[in-house]
């Protein structure tokens, strides 16, 4: 049965119900939402195909977490939560295994803001995780080097996605239920009217009933005003020093991880594929952000790798220091860390859904159906007040 939404104009007027600029994290699974609700979707991307390697959901693998850490709004918790069983529904629905369940670590010093919250969710019974001794520590996973002020939180579903096959596997399902996307196709701007929205891009123009913006990193150069950067995020893999070293650092030995020692913040998982763990952090001061992606180097430099080979040592045993590969994507990062996903300057046609300054995989299927909800019905009953757009315009 057909959705029951856009009825101000006949559908024969328009390319689509739905346009969705960004056909990666977030866009794909607002389109395979969208078709599944029985919507018309005409995805634009601006690459030669999807999944490509120039977004920010490139390098084999993203860490996943069913418990807010990074995400500080009231509604994080539910959003988190459930983007366990989206995950469980997208596998179902395309056989692909995507999560690998491996556990996950918050490792953070005592009276930090991350820490203290996540042990009252624990104590609260809020989330399903426990809280971790060192000698526990010690004994299930001795690969970590753990100091007296670190307090540690396990995440028993936490693990690692696969995220260029989970977008791939995601765009699959829509454009079998009917959903089209253009390749090669950049979208240099759209107007928005009373019945709906035209889109332009180099060499046409199209109209759709409602458009979902979700560029990623060139997110500021689509929405002039965005309070947002585009940022490198370089992307290192290091081997494990000998062959006992190798077997600490499978799915079933080593859970994926986020912590945070002497003020930088590191995350990582096991090797997928048996010979390297990909291990990064955030390393903005010596990265870079702009405002423009085509102003950011995407090759790595030895500065690059110079955070990473000093901190590494410090956090993990076993691996060599020197990374063996390594590789530069995009991200957009928005100015107080926080996601932006609502009704673009209350335009209720336009939705965007971008910024999710490193956090935005592991929760992006529930975000999909977010923008699914503010496209149809123009309201979801997810609390995403922190991410309104509008919020960086409200008085302090």
């Amino acid at each position: 049965m057909h959705f029951p939404v856009f009825r101000e104009a006949s559908l024969t007027e328009f390319d689509a119900e739905v346009g969705v600029v960004g056909v990666g994290t977030v866009g794909s699974m607002a389109m395979m939402e969208l078709t599944r609700r029985g919507c018309s979707v005409l995805g634009f991307e601006r690459y030669w195909g999807v999944p490509h390697d120039q977004s920010a959901y490139g390098g084999e693998s993203r860490l996943y977490r069913s418990i807010p850490v990074l995400e500080l709004g009231a509604g994080d918790v539910r959003i988190a939560a459930d983007s366990y069983a989206a995950w469980r529904q997208l596998e179902s629905a395309t056989g692909h295994q995507l999560l690998v369940e491996c556990g996950g670590l918050v490792i953070e010093p005592a009276g930090s803001a991350a820490i203290d919250r996540l042990l009252g969710l624990v104590s609260a019974g809020a989330i399903r995780a426990e809280q971790l001794s060192h000698e526990e520590m010690r004994v299930r996973y001795p690969q970590f080097v753990l100091y007296p002020e670190d307090r540690i939180v396990f995440d028993p579903r936490g693990g690692w996605l696969r995220p260029e096959l989970a977008v791939a596997a995601a765009v699959r399902l829509s454009t079998a239920r009917g959903a089209k996307v253009l390749t090669n196709t950049e979208v240099t701007g759209w107007d928005s009217d009373r019945t709906g929205v035209t889109v332009r891009t180099a060499g046409a123009e199209y109209r759709v009933r409602k458009l979902v913006v979700s560029p990623g990193g060139w997110a500021t150069e689509l929405l002039p005003g965005l309070k947002a950067d585009a940022q490198r995020v370089v992307m290192a893999w290091y081997t494990p020093r000998t062959a006992e070293d190798a077997a600490l650092f499978g799915p079933d030995r080593f859970p994926s991880f986020t912590r945070t020692h002497h003020g930088e913040f590191s995350f990582g998982g096991p090797t997928l594929e048996g010979s390297m763990v990909k291990i990064s952090g955030a390393y903005s001061e010596v990265w870079g952000h702009s405002e423009k992606v085509d102003q950011l180097d995407r090759t790595v430099a030895t500065a690059d790798l110079a955070p990473g080979r000093r901190h590494l040592p410090q956090i993990v045993r076993g691996l060599d220091p020197t990374p063996a590969r390594t590789g530069v994507w995009i991200e957009s990062t928005s100015h107080d860390d926080t996601a932006i996903v609502g009704h673009w300057k209350d335009d209720e046609r336009v939705i965007v859904a971008t910024s999710f300054s490193g956090y935005g995989f592991k929760i992006c299927p529930v975000i999909g159906s977010i923008v699914a909800d503010l496209a149809t019905s123009g309201t979801t009953p997810y609390d995403i007040s922190h991410m309104s757009p509008g919020r960086f315009n409200r008085p302090m």
